[in-house]
């Protein structure tokens, strides 16, 4: 494992984390979504409408047949993780926490949102957030395969993003995607070193 490099993606999201729960402990569960609701704009609502499939599972299809080209075994751990992930996602989702209400349905009748058009919103299964979920878990196996350090600042920041798109277009919570990619991280992690010495023999083979 990329320990030595993996930090650059560990102390940002770390830090992510910390402010996330601090902002968490004083502040009521929806006041993250009507702030960031105020800030709706044009480029705001197409940026984050694109940026939201960073954590879609055909983005994490492609990559997956790309590693599975370009290097094969990382690949195969990949749609582990992939997998491991998705299966939490669903348990949790559809099991625990499925009467959990969306923001649409959470703010109905109280306070006016700003929908983005071409956005589908449902009302319920709010937590966690699957597609932060997908974001992070890709973007730990990616940093700690990568071992760059600037792939890793760049990684976990986008997977941030992919976060902030969840609560933009009124989908999350702040705690469901604060949730997500906790889950996400982990899980990259955990697979990555229950299979790194079968990924190390992927480095010494090519």
């Amino acid at each position: 494992m990329h320990t030595h490099t993996f930090r650059y993606f560990f102390i940002p999201y770390l830090l992510l984390l910390i402010l996330s729960l601090m902002y968490l402990s004083v502040h009521h569960h929806g006041e993250m979504v009507l702030w960031l609701n105020g800030y709706h704009t044009n480029f705001l609502d197409l940026f984050f409408k694109i940026w939201t499939y960073g954590g879609d599972e055909i983005i994490y299809g492609v990559i997956a047949v790309a590693l599975l080209i370009l290097k094969r075994k990382f690949g195969y751990i990949f749609l582990v993780v992939g997998a491991v992930e998705g299966l939490i996602s669903w348990v949790m989702k559809q099991l625990f926490f499925d009467d959990v209400p969306r923001p649409k349905k959470f703010f109905e009748g109280r306070e006016v949102l700003n929908f983005v058009e071409g956005v589908k919103v449902t009302d319920f299964n709010s937590f966690p957030s699957g597609h932060t979920m997908t974001a992070f878990a890709m973007a730990g196996f990616l940093a700690l395969m990568i071992g760059k350090r600037e792939w890793s600042v760049v990684l976990v920041f986008a997977a941030a993003l992919v976060g902030i798109s969840r609560i933009y277009l009124n989908q999350h919570f702040l705690v469901d995607i604060t949730a997500g990619s906790l889950i996400g991280v982990i899980v990259s992690v955990v697979v990555y070193k229950i299979f790194e010495k079968y990924l190390t023999s992927e480095r010494v083979d090519r």
